[in-house]
């Protein structure tokens, strides 16, 4: 099975776009959101993910780099802890804004 690693960051419209696509597709992987978000957007993407849930094997986790000054240092400092959580053989990571097809 895979795992499908959504780094985020303040983009709730994009997230909730994302896991719409994944619902719609009827994923059955495991889905990890990385979540760089403030305080304000991490809640607004808590409640999307939440919802999924009912859809989606869904994993919501604060970003470890979401108190680092730049974006560089936030997305390794999160990509280094979030391959920790992957209990998959396989992974991949994508952006809230991109989607992948499971059909080719």
């Amino acid at each position: 099975m895979l795992t499908i690693i959504i780094l985020t960051r303040n983009r709730t419209q994009w997230l909730h776009k994302a896991l719409s696509k994944y619902s719609s597709l009827n994923y059955e992987g495991t889905v990890h959101i990385e979540d760089d978000s403030t305080d304000e957007f991490f809640e607004k993407n808590k409640e999307i993910s939440e919802h999924y849930k009912k859809e989606l094997d869904i994993k919501h986790f604060k970003g470890a780099g979401y108190k680092e000054d730049t974006q560089t240092k936030r997305m390794i400092a999160t990509t280094r802890k979030c391959l920790d959580r992957v209990k998959t053989k396989y992974y991949s990571f994508t952006s809230d804004d991109d989607f992948f097809s499971l059909v080719f």
